[in-house]
């Protein structure tokens, strides 16, 4: 069972990022959809590292994943978030992490990427909210931006990870040159 830290009552009445980004969908706080219709999850890293759950309330995000394990659920995937691709069909998950990108992954040699505990979480919580929404796609956010996100490390554990060991698809946009290396595997 995944053990999940419920956030929600938390991040109730914070309607945008530190940065004044609006955290709903068309700016709407009440921005909400229908769980039947969710297709798939969409992995994202952010960019910076931080311990502080309080920091967290303000992420684009469902659900975030710490680099320590913990699984925080910030925002119920009914709400539409105010993010780049399937956001009406999907549910967001951020990586705590700032990852090597595509061009310097392969320098890495393994190294520099998720820890093991983070990479088995977020495969746990793929897999729970698969099996709870009835999911069938897992996406990165690259597929929808230029932006390294989730990187190649994230990617290769638990998106590929997720279409290998649990039967998901993914977006016809191809991923980046070398996010499918076996010397990516960290767990």
């Amino acid at each position: 069972m995944v053990q999940i830290i419920d956030r929600t009552a938390e991040t109730a009445q914070i309607f945008q990022t530190r940065n004044g980004r609006n955290i709903f969908s068309h700016g709407r706080n009440d921005a909400r959809r229908p769980t039947g219709n969710l297709q798939g999850v969409i992995l994202h890293q952010t960019a910076f590292v931080s311990h502080d759950m309080a920091r967290m309330n303000y992420i684009i995000a469902n659900y975030i994943v710490m680099q320590d394990g913990r699984i925080l659920k910030v925002r119920d995937p009914s709400m539409m978030l105010n993010s780049i691709g399937t956001n009406r069909r999907s549910i967001d998950i951020e990586f705590v992490g700032r990852y090597p990108d595509a061009r310097t992954a392969h320098r890495a040699h393994g190294a520099g990427g998720p820890p093991p505990a983070q990479v088995m979480q977020g495969r746990a919580l793929v897999k729970h909210l698969k099996e709870t929404y009835g999911l069938t796609h897992v996406y990165a956010h690259v597929q929808f931006t230029v932006k390294n996100c989730p990187g190649p490390h994230l990617w290769y554990n638990v998106g590929r990870w997720a279409m290998d060991d649990l039967g998901m698809a993914t977006a016809s946009t191809p991923l980046p040159r070398g996010w499918d290396r076996e010397e990516l595997a960290v767990a």
